[in-house]
């Protein structure tokens, strides 16, 4: 599930870049990435360090003459290490663990009463377990839910309200996983998938049923997409914007600083 999410991310990031770019510029785009990039940085790190990777060269913002870089991590593992091969997963999808935690640190911060809604109806209207369609339903109430509490006459009308969106919309904008991190993780996930393998051939050996601790793991799908698509919601929302600026730029509706009627 943290693939497809960070497909989607990564679709709607390139997307909402493009139509930014095209209607004004690369320049433009920067502001969010002073925001966005040291989140998402901070997710390969944080995973570094959790799982004994050694941390090499770090760029936290984007800098000039690099390119269409805005950020990278260094880092170096044993490959004899079960462990750290496995954290290979876990440092590629950092960045959407740490944006995801961002956001939510965000709504507690400036929108208390979005978060609580929110959360309560994760609480009450999405059911642990495997990922199914009745999981999903809920999932998207919930997103139903956040997205009618963000844009309440309240929230509108409370300049906290506008920080934190601008501050949300930075942050889910680029925490979209980039080639070199989805090449990494998928390094990872063959090592999981393999010691799982080894897991279940010890237990089906030995007779024990290993069904009841994946139903355990399997429970904990149902939070993960809830939280994962409350950042494809920002990343929706990013997008609509950039869209409809582009569309703006594109017609012509605004000459200089005067709007063209």
């Amino acid at each position: 599930m943290l693939f497809v999410f960070g497909f989607l991310l990564g679709l709607l990031e390139r997307k909402s870049a493009g139509y930014f770019v095209q209607g004004f510029g690369g320049r433009g785009y920067l502001p969010t990435s002073y925001i966005g990039t040291p989140v998402h940085e901070l997710g390969h790190v944080v995973m570094c360090w959790l799982f004994r990777h050694r941390v090499g060269k770090v760029q936290w913002f984007p800098k000039r003459g690099n390119g269409t870089v805005l950020g990278y991590v260094e880092h170096s593992y044993s490959k004899s290490s079960l462990y750290q091969r496995i954290g290979n997963f876990f440092v590629g999808i950092g960045p959407m663990i740490s944006g995801i935690l961002a956001l939510i640190g965000l709504m507690y911060i400036f929108v208390p009463d979005s978060y609580e809604g929110f959360m309560d109806h994760i609480d009450t209207g999405v059911q642990p377990g495997a990922v199914s369609m009745e999981m999903l339903r809920g999932v998207l109430q919930s997103s139903s839910v956040l997205f009618r509490g963000l844009f309440s006459m309240q929230n509108l009308l409370a300049p906290s309200f506008w920080l934190f969106l601008f501050l949300a919309l930075s942050i889910s904008s680029h925490m979209a996983l980039s080639m070199p991190d989805i090449k990494g993780a998928a390094s990872g996930v063959v090592t999981i998938f393999s010691g799982l393998f080894t897991v279940n051939l010890i237990g089906y050996v030995l007779n024990i049923d290993m069904n009841q601790y994946v139903a355990v793991l399997a429970g904990y799908n149902a939070y993960l997409v809830a939280f994962a698509s409350l950042a494809v919601l920002f990343s929706l929302i990013h997008f609509a914007i950039c869209f409809l600026l582009f569309l703006v730029k594109k017609k012509g509706l605004f000459q200089g600083n005067h709007l063209k009627l």
